[in-house]
């Protein structure tokens, strides 16, 4: 297949790097990859204000990079990737807790020993009351809400049909049992706390109060309010009793575990005291889709350098949030921090995508995640380890998506095909006339010498083979 590339990138590139992608390609062949995608945007049992926009965008975009994520090292197989969400195209069925549960014990019943697991979970995410007392030190459960929950009757029941952190970390412990690497991404808050939702044309915060969870009769949901307000006010938020950060949806991240137990790293969008927003992305694109900021953030920094580790590209969120001038929200990240994204070996990448020809029409597999735009110039190659002076041609990209974009052919002058040089002989000095051969042989000598004559000048001894030859009946 064709390659584009970006020219500054693929320049460096030397054949012995190339070679190193066989040894891990040969690897990943061995293994599984596994992907859960959940995306939560309608709460029918919630009022309309708590409906959300970019969650299944989010998905939808996931789905499409862990499937036509070309630079990466490895790719996932649609038949492996499940997507619960409602109006997306392809998915496998509503988000509900039913569904999600199902999917995830699915996934403990098929997995092997060194597979990966990629879970996303993009939609609400609230707290309540401990259902057991005694197993929270802060005395708040977090949870995540699937698109059926319902409201907050009892503390007994808590929210009907909310995800409890008990519940998610018991099922990725039952994957992880089977020596398999998960990477969980959790787009959405776990906050309890008051907070002002920007207007829906701007920011849209992922965050749900509690009073909005609360059914029964005005004095059941004021008196439930003011218990959970209680336990709030009462709890070192996010802290266990020693000061140390509690691990968040009660994962433990990589430590004193079996050697047999898979790896985890884990990816919070926000601390529990912080909402997490969703918004028009890229800035600055017309008619732009919502999308959680959190998500977009991680897959634009992973489509720049897809050969990093979970630390670096928590590091590269981080910075880019504080390059927008953001103190807020404070994503959190643990686990193996120092493995390769998506559990690969560190190889040298480069930046490389299939163009697909369709109706005459080209198409690159990249796009504004990769940082390509309207403009971008890139080099057609035979193969992935071609090097520059085998390109076939050039693409200039027309116009960018997020994952692809209509590129037309370049063109650019890479040799000249026909030698213009005027080669010119010298005149013979001849009897009588050797004023005027050195006047002529000082003209000639003035032309060759201007750095800007109009036409490329060569001069040769007379009697010499030249394109035009000056004698002494020409001076």
């Amino acid at each position: 297949m064709i390659k584009v590339t970006r020219r500054t990138l693929l320049a460096g590139m030397s054949a012995l790097a190339a070679a190193g992608l066989v040894p891990f390609r040969a690897f990943a062949a061995a293994r599984t990859y596994h992907a859960l995608l959940v995306a939560c945007t309608d709460y029918p049992n919630l009022p309309r204000k708590n409906w959300l926009i970019g969650p299944k965008n989010d998905a939808g975009l996931v789905r499409d990079y862990l499937l036509r994520n070309t630079p990466a090292p490895v790719k996932f197989s649609a038949e492996n990737v499940t997507l619960l969400a409602k109006d997306v195209e392809g998915a496998n069925g509503p988000p509900t807790h039913a569904a999600i549960k199902a999917a995830l014990a699915d996934l403990a019943a098929k997995v092997q020993r060194d597979d990966f697991v990629y879970l996303h979970l993009s939609g609400h995410g609230a707290q309540q009351p401990a259902a057991n007392k005694g197993h929270e030190t802060d005395g708040l459960d977090e949870i995540f809400l699937p698109s059926d929950i319902d409201k907050w009757v009892n503390r007994e029941q808590g929210v009907p049909n909310a995800l409890v952190d008990n519940e998610i970390g018991t099922a990725l412990d039952a994957i992880r049992d089977k020596g398999v690497f998960i990477w969980a991404v959790f787009d959405c808050c776990h906050s309890g706390t008051a907070t002002r939702a920007a207007a829906v044309d701007d920011e849209l915060e992922r965050k749900v109060e509690f009073a909005d969870l609360v059914g029964g009769d005005d004095a059941a949901r004021a008196a439930a309010v003011k218990a959970y307000d209680g336990i709030a006010s009462a709890a070192s938020r996010g802290f266990d009793e020693d000061g140390q950060r509690k691990p968040a949806f009660k994962l433990t991240p990589t430590g004193a575990e079996p050697t047999t137990k898979g790896k985890l790293v884990a990816f919070y969008a926000a601390q529990t005291v912080e909402t997490t927003p969703e918004m028009p992305l890229p800035k600055g694109t017309a008619d732009a889709p919502r999308f959680g900021l959190f998500t977009f953030t991680i897959l634009s920094k992973l489509a720049e350098n897809p050969n990093i580790t979970y630390r670096q590209l928590g590091q590269a969120v981080l910075q880019q949030y504080s390059a927008d001038g953001r103190t807020r929200p404070t994503p959190l990240f643990e686990g193996e921090l120092d493995a390769r994204v998506f559990g690969t070996d560190k190889i040298d990448a480069v930046m490389q995508w299939p163009i697909v020809i369709e109706n005459d029409k080209a198409t690159i597999g990249a796009g504004l995640l990769h940082r390509l735009s309207p403009g971008s110039r890139l080099a057609i190659l035979p193969s992935a380890l071609s090097p520059l002076s085998e390109a076939l041609g050039y693409l200039q990209v027309q116009s960018a998506k997020n994952l692809e974009s209509p590129a037309n052919a370049y063109a650019r002058l890479a040799e000249l095909a026909v030698d213009y040089k005027l080669v010119v002989a010298r005149p013979a000095a001849a009897k009588g006339l050797e004023k005027e051969a050195a006047l002529a042989n000082s003209v000639l000598d003035e032309l060759a010498a201007r750095e800007s004559p109009g036409f490329d000048i060569a001069l040769v001894e007379p009697g010499k083979s030249a394109d035009l030859r000056l004698d002494h009946r020409d001076v």
